[in-house]
């Protein structure tokens, strides 16, 4: 956009010198504001283009200077020394036209002052290029009188502070102090002193115990004695003892013994089999239940009481539990590591759980074949019913919840997932394409609308906000990145958090609340925009002097 400008004093002058004509033209001029004031301070740039034959004619010289203008405003320059070749125009070849461009930021978005035509004293710059001797330097003018001295401008805007440079290194340690003036020194040991007269004796001690016999004598045994008669044959039992190989027997009747239900072939021990492929195999004949039930005189013993391990249906289901109103317990090394309540409570490290999974200790999920699929996911949460309702995980600690993760599930064609404390006063929302916070003003006490002078103390707080290029320490892959320091940030915008750093000696680093620092942004941007506003303000104002000193120019250059 263009800047304003207003050049109210112009000059030109070409000098001259008895041997040959400078290549250089003076020029003079006054530089103002679009206020009417003299501008002071700072930078301006000027470009000078001289045309050929009419206001728009073809660019025969052009250069560009800056200048410093003085408390008047005024500058003096010479045209032809900011790196353009005015001896390469041809200022015989027609009138010549001088156009001036200024930029008073000292940029180069100039703006057009206007053009007007050389008249008969820069042509001594071509005389200087003809044949003929060069007259006599003239007498040099009087000094015109000292211009009124114009009015102070505005004091500008101060800048923004600049940042905070680096601590300096800790100095060295001095040197230990003498040892202070206190107790004496320690005396000498005393001598030993005599030994004592020796005690009484003492009683006698206990008899021990008896040695160990001595080995046997060695004699020559005896000849054997002649065997005696066989007696005769007692009467027939009264028990039958028929059955098969590897059964173990039974009684069948009082008398009689036949074969059981437990097959034992001297390796594997069959109950219901007689092909037993393990140490201990029960087999039944049936899609009835198989197991083994475990009773005492206080669990009763039917079907429905103790404990009870076994297979049941056609399918193969393996069935462990308890049929009694107690947890079912599992242990490795002789200490328990998982227990299942009475009302379906499953504790891992934990025997009092409350939920019905209590896991005390850390936990890891891992798990490689992830895809889009959600049958494939290696966890869900789901809800256990279709309306809307709300399923999640809670964070808490023995005063109570604190916050927690909450995944809506429902009916609702876009379910979303958000971060909530536990009392519901604030939370963060999120969808597969957005992150929400609550910013409802009925959730809202004490609100206050930012006044401007607020908006302008937020644009001053992002200027003081350190930018910095970094990597982080570990858990990266070392790439370089964009960011902020935090500890830069303004005092509501900071926020404490736990360190991620295991090396970090401090508990605690220095964190960003989002919510408020978009807030931060937000009111920077409003300020941003008052100002281009004002600036848009101005620039028309200063357009609309811009053409009236315009009109006024061309009435003047008509008269």
């Amino acid at each position: 956009m263009k800047k304003i400008i207003v050049i109210l004093v112009l000059s030109i002058v070409t000098g001259l010198a008895s041997a040959q004509a400078p290549q250089g033209m003076n020029y003079q001029a006054v530089v103002r504001n679009a206020s009417g004031q003299p501008v002071t301070s700072g930078t301006v740039r000027f470009r000078f283009t001289i045309r050929d034959g009419s206001p728009n004619g073809a660019v025969v010289f052009q250069e560009s200077q800056t200048a410093n203008p003085n408390s008047f405003g005024l500058v003096n320059l010479v045209i032809g020394n900011g790196g353009g070749n005015l001896g390469s125009v041809n200022w015989g070849s027609g009138p010549k036209y001088l156009q001036v461009e200024l930029d008073i930021t000292g940029g180069t978005n100039y703006v057009d002052m206007g053009t007007s035509q050389l008249v008969s004293v820069p042509y001594a710059l071509f005389a200087g290029n003809a044949a003929g001797a060069t007259g006599p330097q003239g007498p040099t003018g009087p000094t015109g009188p000292a211009g009124p001295q114009g009015p102070t401008g505005p004091a500008g805007a101060t800048g923004p502070n600049g940042n905070t440079g680096p601590t300096g290194p800790t100095g060295p340690t001095g040197p230990t102090g003498p040892a202070g003036s206190g107790g004496g020194a320690t005396g000498p040991t005393g001598p030993t002193g005599p030994a004592g007269a020796n005690g009484a004796t003492g009683p006698t001690g206990p008899t021990g115990p008896t040695g160990a016999t001595g080995p046997a004598g060695v004699g020559t045994p005896g000849p054997t004695g002649p065997t005696g008669p066989t007696g005769p044959t007692g009467p027939a039992g009264s028990v039958s003892l028929t059955g098969t190989v590897n059964y173990l027997p039974k009684f069948n009747t009082s008398t009689t013994l036949g074969d059981s239900r437990v097959f034992d072939n001297g390796t594997n021990v069959g109950i219901g089999t007689s092909n037993p492929v393990e140490f201990l195999h029960l087999h039944s004949n049936s899609v009835n239940y198989v197991g083994i039930a475990m009773t005492n005189s206080i669990t009763g013993n039917t079907i429905n009481d103790g404990v009870y391990f076994g297979m049941n249906s056609q399918f193969g289901d393996a069935l462990f539990g308890t049929a009694e109103n107690q947890p079912l317990i599992l242990f490795t090394n002789n200490t328990e590591r998982l227990r299942i309540t009475p009302t379906g409570s499953v504790g891992i490290g934990n025997t009092t759980p409350t939920s019905r999974l209590d896991v005390g200790g850390r936990t890891r999920i891992s798990y490689a074949n992830f895809s889009t699929d959600s049958s494939d996911y290696f966890l869900i949460i789901n809800s256990p019913t279709t309306a809307v309702s709300w399923s999640g995980i809670a964070f808490d600690n023995s005063t109570g919840y604190r916050s927690a993760i909450m995944f809506f599930n429902g009916t609702v064609t876009n379910p979303t997932f958000s971060f909530v404390n536990a009392n519901s006063t604030g939370y963060v929302s999120c969808t597969a394409s957005a992150f929400n916070t609550v910013s409802d003003i009925t959730k809202k006490t004490d609100v206050s609308h930012l006044s401007d002078e607020d908006l302008v103390k937020s644009l001053r707080d992002i200027r003081n906000i350190q930018s910095i290029t970094y990597r982080f320490k570990d858990g990266d892959d070392g790439r370089l990145h964009i960011g902020y320091v935090a500890q830069s940030l303004p005092d509501h915008v900071r926020a404490t958090l736990p360190s991620l750093q295991r090396n970090d000696p401090t508990p605690y680093g220095v964190g960003v609340n989002l919510t408020d620092m978009t807030g931060l942004l937000l009111a920077g941007i409003k300020a941003l925009d008052n100002k281009q506003t004002e600036l848009e303000r101005t620039i028309q104002k200063q357009q609309e002097l811009i053409e009236q000193l315009r009109k006024e120019l061309i009435q003047l250059r008509g008269e």
